[in-house]
């Protein structure tokens, strides 16, 4: 799954990611965040230390999502042993996220779903974002 825009943690809203396997597989996921420059950095899920009961031995559960992720715990993982930085003219975010089990072709529904949010910094609204 593909999220083109992603609001880093410096925005004005705060942004936040859950993903989910609608399969009935467990398996690892995987993570490739891009700036705006086109630089990326792949990472597991695991490496996030807020992806929560979703994660058991370095695999999501079948069915399970994960809870709200601030993006700036992404953002870390991404940024662990590597020197991948927010950049470019937008300062936005890329995510590309690839799993173990299901599939994404059209009319299949077990692969992996990936939700981002965004919250005004005073809670007061959130919106989704494409």
């Amino acid at each position: 799954a593909q999220k083109t825009f992603v609001l880093n943690d410096s925005d004005a809203y705060s942004c936040y990611v859950r993903i989910t396997n609608p399969s009935g597989i467990s398996g690892s996921v995987f993570i490739t965040m891009y700036n705006d420059n086109g630089d990326a950095v792949t990472f597991d899920l695991d490496q996030v230390s807020t992806a929560g009961e979703a994660m058991t031995g370095g695999k999501m559960k079948a069915g399970a999502s994960t809870p709200l992720i601030p993006i700036a715990d992404l953002y870390a993982a991404a940024q662990a042993g590597s020197s991948f930085a927010v950049s470019g003219s937008s300062k936005k975010l890329r995510l590309n996220v690839d799993a173990e089990f299901g599939s994404n072709k059209a009319g299949d529904m077990t692969g992996i779903v990936v939700n981002v949010l965004a919250m005004a910094r005073d809670g007061n609204s959130f919106f989704m974002l494409p």
